[in-house]
């Protein structure tokens, strides 16, 4: 069983936070932090069981800390324990809807118990709820709304970069699970609204091959070559699906 990973991002996330602690705020740590930083550095290094004490300590003092709560999440998933794992990714996601890691996590944990539907319908809120987000830099320049911009404002912001993101993973999700005919759906969605996203096209593309549709993958591989004849990947695509780059090149 393949473990489950935080995101890069998280982790880079958690060595700025120590780093910024390290600079002038040595000896001034609160006890909260080093919790924090034992705990991650124990999940780091596969101590599940260890980490959990230290989450759990964290959550004794704020049951919505959305990181410790992923922490807990990933820890239990890792143990085998996806029940108590999906109790503290949904609470994650509700204290931050922008987490990546968290959706990821989610949905792994949902299919490893035979969740199909409820992975399928949390994907689906998610992206709806995404897709609902303003970007606050034009809805609220001056932040007249007067929110907090360290929390409610930054979330927001992440989930707005990240909308388009939500809707490829339920695209993957439904690819994954065999249902292509949804998966077909929400490609070719994002296809119409970023027609020259190379990235898109060629995941697509790689869609199309499995599903065999051979006029749709070569049209995609053309695209993508024009685009960029450099993306990784890309030619091999071409290669194996007897796509002639020399006649993409015209």
């Amino acid at each position: 069983m393949s473990q489950l990973k935080m995101s890069r991002s998280l982790k880079l996330g958690a060595g700025l936070v120590i780093a910024l602690v390290g600079l002038g705020l040595a000896g001034c740590k609160t006890q909260n932090q080093i919790i924090r930083e034992e705990g991650i550095s124990l999940y780091e290094q596969g101590q599940y069981d260890a980490s959990l004490v230290k989450m759990h300590q964290l959550l004794e003092q704020d049951q919505f800390n959305a990181e410790a709560n992923a922490f807990a999440a990933a820890n239990y998933a890792n143990l085998g324990k996806y029940q108590q794992s999906e109790y503290h990714y949904k609470l994650a996601w509700k204290a931050d809807p922008s987490r990546a890691d968290v959706k990821d996590g989610l949905l792994e944990v949902f299919l490893r118990q035979g969740k199909r539907e409820q992975a399928l319908d949390f994907l689906e809120r998610d992206a709806s709820l995404t897709a609902q987000v303003a970007d606050s830099r034009v809805a609220d320049p001056k932040n007249l709304l007067g929110v907090d911009p360290t929390a409610t404002r930054k979330i927001e912001a992440r989930m707005f970069a990240n909308k388009n993101e939500d809707r490829l993973r339920v695209a993957r999700a439904y690819e994954r699970i065999g249902d292509y005919d949804n998966a077909k759906i929400y490609y070719e969605a994002l296809l119409a609204d970023f027609p020259r996203h190379i990235p898109l096209k060629v995941r697509a593309a790689e869609f199309y091959e499995k599903i065999g549709d051979k006029v749709r993958l070569e049209q995609l591989a053309r695209e993508a070559f024009a685009g960029d004849p450099g993306y990784p990947g890309l030619s091999s695509l071409m290669i194996r699906n007897h796509i002639a780059i020399y006649d993409s090149v015209k």
